[in-house]
């Protein structure tokens, strides 16, 4: 019979307790003081078995059956004296028991003091041996005595992407690793070189994993396979986690796994058969004899019984650690099957959880008996944390681009660092059409192979004197390019960029005639129209295409600008709000290059294209800096007066001498039309306007 014996108050030191019995070795965990041990009680259902249980005021574990009559039910409890100093002891009134640090037996109501560790031989070949961890993890002014209550759900710090990039510099990966570290192998080495070698080459494989997702697509799989090497786990897998908020609904996807060769999990013979999803139970069934890795894949089960710890994931958003207060009590539900695990949130750059790297001991296995340790947990998150870096780097890389596809560099790294610029909005923008002229009869007599080469050559040139003026090729219709500048970043100087970027497409032609003479002996051009105006910008394309590009009546009315190049014969032109915002930024500021300093226009006509309701004034883009052509720009522009004051016969002089001296100019020869057109038909009114019926 056992005599009561006082106990003393909850201590602040936890120990880690571990039970041998021949050549197996079972980690029961880790304990509060004062800790009894002893065997199965009456009361005390055989779930409790090799577990910590908290009484309040102490903890108990039973390591035997209450059939062990040999063991007391009392044995010993661990506890610390009022001075903090570490005692053992023996609670039975007749049986001794053996310690490792002296030769003598513990008799009976003895008291053995000890330091960090203790090894006890106990009868029935059953060994347990204490370690002292450290005082509680509970913080100042918790119960330092009821830290390890719920042990699934403690959490852990998450490591930050910025605590996992500082890792990446001055780490060297040059030297082998030990493929066979493990925290478990090295804490438990009897060397201090040892364990000294073991921790290098775990903090080694760690940088590895966090330097692959820095640069390398390889990432999830160096991810899975180092995780579940150095924590011994018998899976590991990069669960992706899509559709649906933190706990609701939403489905789980394996981008990468890792399977212990030849691992089987056996449950006892009582467990039976769990209800749930038959790819967890198909994927529990029976063996594994490789490691999977790859995209994610609907043959590709998820682990089983991991679902409920990924909710709890999702909704605690840390890292959470499962570990069953006994077999028993997980019957009929989804853990059931599961022995030890644990799982780390996965976050994108929004913080958001969008999966995470789950492992597993699984019953049944090698690893089984040893809990999942903070440490451990905490390796996870790093790994969990550079998975997170590598999915991120992948993610910006695909933005990155597609975004090449529209934007310049520049406006690709400021989209980069703000990606709420690509929301729609309204914006001043300033939009070009770009058509090339000649393209029917070249296509129809070069032939379909030559015609793509060449209009691929044309529009490489063209689109380059976009990019170099930060514009955003919005798309390719046909024969045509269409650009704009002003957004997604805003661009004060919008209207000059494009003006700049009309004039850099007209001087690439002559070169791109001459490459391709022997092919296309026409002479082929361009015909440019530039508007400036609001626009509503953003993704014009659809969730399956991503096209960035301005909606609304400015880009039809660069539309028709672009095509009533053809009426006058000329090759750019630009309207009176582009010109406007073009000379208040030419006014402000240097220009950037020869090309816009040269830049000159001439006021064409007053015209209400095909379906605008407003009337527009139109300009001619002129590049170079020739004294005759401003000359004659300037005669040209004093007729345009004289024909809106109604001074025909003013009006026909100027325009008779101007075409004389410059035949080839079309549109002093479409204004004298007109001129004579309202001279013949007697008009008494003059209209200005020049209606245009058609595109």
């Amino acid at each position: 019979m056992s005599t009561t014996t006082p106990r003393t108050p909850a201590s602040p030191i936890r120990v880690k307790v571990t039970l041998k019995r021949g050549h197996k070795e079972f980690h029961i965990g880790e304990s509060g003081l004062p800790l009894e041990i002893g065997r199965q009680s009456r009361g005390e259902d055989v779930s409790v078995l090799c577990t910590v249980q908290d009484h309040g005021n102490q903890f108990r574990i039973a390591i035997a059956e209450i059939t062990v009559l040999s063991l007391p039910r009392h044995a010993l409890r661990i506890e610390a004296s009022q001075s903090g100093e570490l005692v053992c002891v023996n609670l039975h009134s007749q049986s001794a028991f053996r310690v490792s640090h002296r030769s003598d037996p513990v008799m009976p109501g003895e008291r053995v003091a000890f330091e960090n560790q203790l090894i006890i031989a106990l009868p029935e070949d059953f060994v347990v041996e204490i370690n002292v961890v450290m005082t509680s993890r509970s913080g100042a002014g918790g119960d330092p005595s009821r830290t390890n209550e719920v042990a699934a759900t403690t959490p852990f710090r998450t490591i930050t992407r910025d605590e996992l990039a500082s890792s990446i510099d001055g780490g060297d990966f040059t030297m082998p690793l030990n493929p066979h570290a493990s925290f478990a192998r090295t804490f438990a080495s009897d060397s201090n070189t040892e364990r000294r070698q073991g921790a290098i080459d775990l903090v080694r494989q760690a940088l590895a994993v966090v330097k692959k997702s820095a640069g390398s697509d390889e990432f999830f799989e160096t991810a899975v396979h180092s995780v579940a090497k150095m924590i011994e786990l018998d899976r590991a897998y990069v669960l992706i986690h899509e559709g649906g908020g933190a706990g609701v609904g939403g489905h789980w996807s394996v981008r990468a796994s890792y399977l212990e060769k030849e691992q089987r999990r056996v449950p006892p013979a009582n467990f039976g058969h769990r209800d749930g999803d038959s790819g967890d139970t198909a994927a529990a069934s029976g063996p594994s004899s490789k490691h999977q890795v790859g995209m994610p894949d609907k043959d590709t089960a998820m682990p089983s019984g991991s679902r409920t710890l990924l909710q709890q994931v999702l909704k605690e958003r840390q890292t959470i650690i499962y570990e069953p207060e006994s077999y028993q009590h997980t019957v009929g539900s989804s853990i059931m099957l599961l022995d030890r695990a644990v799982a780390a949130p996965i976050f994108d750059d929004h913080g958001e959880v969008v999966g995470a790297l789950y492992g597993d001991r699984t019953l049944g296995s090698a690893h089984a008996d040893s809990p999942i340790d903070d440490l451990e947990a905490m390796l996870l998150e790093v790994m969990a944390g550079a998975v997170s870096a590598g999915m991120n780097r992948q993610r910006h890389e695909a933005i990155q681009n597609s975004m090449t596809q529209f934007f310049s560099p520049a406006i690709t790294q400021r989209l980069l660092q703000n990606e709420d610029l690509l929301t729609g909005r309204d914006a001043e923008v300033s939009v070009l059409f770009c058509d090339i002229r000649g393209f029917s009869s070249i296509s129809e007599r070069v032939g379909p192979e030559k015609t793509i080469q060449w209009i691929n050559d044309v529009f490489t040139k063209l689109s380059r004197c976009v990019v170099r003026t930060d514009g955003v090729l919005v798309n390719y219709i046909g024969d045509e390019l269409v650009a704009m500048w002003g957004a997604p970043a805003e661009q004060p100087d919008h209207a000059r960029r494009a003006c700049e970027a009309a004039c850099q497409m007209l001087q690439e032609i002559d070169p791109l005639r001459e490459r391709w003479k022997a092919i296309t002996p026409e002479k082929f051009g361009v015909g440019i129209g530039i508007h400036t105006g609001i626009a509503r910008v953003g993704n014009t394309g659809s969730e399956v295409k991503f096209q960035y590009g301005p909606l609304g009546n400015t880009v039809n009315l660069a539309s028709r600008v672009q095509n009533i190049t053809k009426k006058f014969g000329i090759t750019a032109i630009i309207t009176e709000a582009t010109r406007d915002a073009l000379k208040a930024v030419v006014a402000n500021e240097s220009p950037a290059s020869d090309c816009l300093e040269h830049l000159q226009t001439r006021r064409l006509a007053t015209v209400r294209p095909l379906g605008i309701t407003e009337t527009v004034d139109l300009y001619q883009l002129q590049t170079g800096n020739d004294p005759t052509w401003q000359s004659m720009a300037q005669r040209y522009e004093s007729a345009l007066d004289l024909y809106h004051q109604s001074d025909l016969t003013g009006a026909a002089r100027v325009l008779a001498s101007l075409v004389h001296e410059h035949p080839d100019d079309t549109p002093s020869v479409v204004l004298l039309g007109r001129v004579v057109d309202a001279i013949t038909s007697r008009s008494e009114t003059i209209n200005p306007v020049m209606e245009f019926k058609t595109k």
